[in-house]
């Protein structure tokens, strides 16, 4: 999703997700997504990793919406979301929408109540977008939201509840319980900045 492009062809190792994901208490799972390079070009490489999650955990998806240029493509993805069970989020970026076609995305949102159009977010500072410096505003101690991971190719699991550059608090080869235990050690890191700053400054936060 980040780094992802023609020439990139780094995949999860589907073996070693496998040993991760029987770790998962998936009794703590809000939903479970799956994105980056674009789904609708690799669904037999998809429908493994998504095999792998018990079906009564919610699963979503985010695209480009390439596939709405043409009919079996369309058809073809159809039919993976829906036989997966998957919420459809098709991203509406100035960098997508050149290459999709919009009837046939908006006569499928229409059709299928799954599918969604993804607004233009506000664009973190992570890949093509990174930044050499960013504004912190402490969000993993103050959104109410799902704590966010993502699982990269390589193994490296990035906690993505942040506005900065997302750290990798571990890799695949740990379990899950390890995972929650990072995770701990970061938000109290995140703590101390955040009353360093307090202190620091007359003005509050910088």
């Amino acid at each position: 999703m980040y780094s992802s492009g023609p020439y990139n062809t780094a995949e999860l190792d589907l073996e070693k997700t496998m040993v991760f994901i029987d770790t998962v208490d998936w009794g703590t799972i809000n939903s479970c997504g799956f994105y980056g390079g674009e789904p609708g070009i690799k669904i037999p490489l998809y429908n493994q990793f998504i095999s792998l999650i018990p079906r009564d955990t919610p699963r979503f998806i985010i695209t480009d919406g390439t596939w709405s240029r043409t009919k079996w493509r369309t058809n073809e993805f159809v039919e993976f979301a829906i036989g997966n069970k998957l919420q459809v989020f098709i991203s509406a970026t100035p960098y997508h929408t050149p290459h999709q076609n919009l009837k046939v995305i908006t006569e499928t949102c229409e059709r299928f109540p799954s599918f969604m159009v993804k607004g233009d977010d506000k664009i973190i500072p992570m890949g093509r977008a990174a930044l050499d410096t960013w504004k912190c505003s402490f969000r993993c101690l103050w959104d109410e939201r799902p704590l966010r991971f993502a699982l990269k190719p390589g193994g490296a699991i990035m906690f993505q509840s942040c506005d900065g550059i997302y750290p990798t608090v571990q890799t695949y080869e740990e379990s899950f319980s390890h995972l929650l235990e990072t995770y701990t050690q970061v938000i109290t890191r995140c703590q101390k900045m955040r009353e360093f700053n307090l202190l620091r400054s007359p003005y509050g936060v910088l």
